[in-house]
């Protein structure tokens, strides 16, 4: 991963280490949405958190396609998910003390992560994927006024991460509960907007996450409804 210091403050560890790991093959996050058909709001989102202290992450699923499509080795999708555990701390930290520090302080703790997963997983190579040309156009929408809302779908998706990478039943538990009240928040906040603003119905951004919303928070009920 490279080092905030070394470039333009990137926050997003996840992100910046996913875009690293694009570049070694010849890709760029634009990519996602021609190679693995990503939604552009998703990939905006992602590109937008390198450069603002959001937290933007995908979906277990997701990142499962992305690093099929692009053969990540399994040491490669190890680093991904460290830089995800450590985006979690960043984004808690945020809260807590600056973001210079809470970024630092990520910094610092991914290789350990790295470092912990490979002594718990094992460390294995694969292929390397063939190259690529990247989109030209970029979804860009008009208005922000999803943005406040779309953080909070962004710390949900981190409850979410968390739930499925805990240790024990009951860590597991309140992670998932963390992530059922986020998601119901968020769809709370979208359809409050939407009573505000009825035309807000025929915005594509505001049906996707909408439709976003209620599919991961189907998933995490679904979870918890096997304890």
């Amino acid at each position: 991963m490279r080092q905030s210091s070394d470039m333009a403050k990137q926050w997003n560890l996840f992100v910046r280490e996913l875009e690293t790991l694009l570049e070694m093959r010849g890709y760029g996050l634009n990519d996602l949405v021609s190679k693995t058909h990503l939604h552009p709001e998703k990939v905006r989102r992602l590109k937008r958190s390198l450069i603002k202290p959001h937290f933007h992450i995908l979906n277990p699923d997701e990142i499962e396609q992305i690093s099929e499509k692009f053969a990540f080795t399994v040491d490669e999708q190890l680093r991904i998910r460290a830089a995800i555990l450590a985006t979690a701390v960043e984004e808690t930290l945020m809260n807590r003390i600056d973001p210079e520090n809470a970024l630092r302080a990520a910094e610092e703790l991914f290789p350990l992560l790295v470092k912990a997963l490979r002594q718990r997983y094992g460390r294995y190579s694969g292929l390397a994927a063939t190259r690529g040309f990247q989109m030209t156009h970029e979804f860009i929408p008009d208005k922000d006024v999803l943005e406040p809302i779309l953080v909070q779908f962004d710390q949900a998706m981190i409850s979410l991460y968390l739930s499925g990478q805990s240790q024990t039943d009951q860590e597991r538990m309140e992670q998932a509960r963390v992530a059922q009240s986020r998601f119901r928040n968020v769809l709370t906040e979208l359809e409050t907007l939407c009573v505000k603003d009825p035309t807000m119905t025929q915005d594509e951004s505001w049906n996707f996450w909408v439709e976003e919303t209620h599919k991961n928070l189907q998933v995490i009920e679904e979870d918890i409804l096997q304890f």
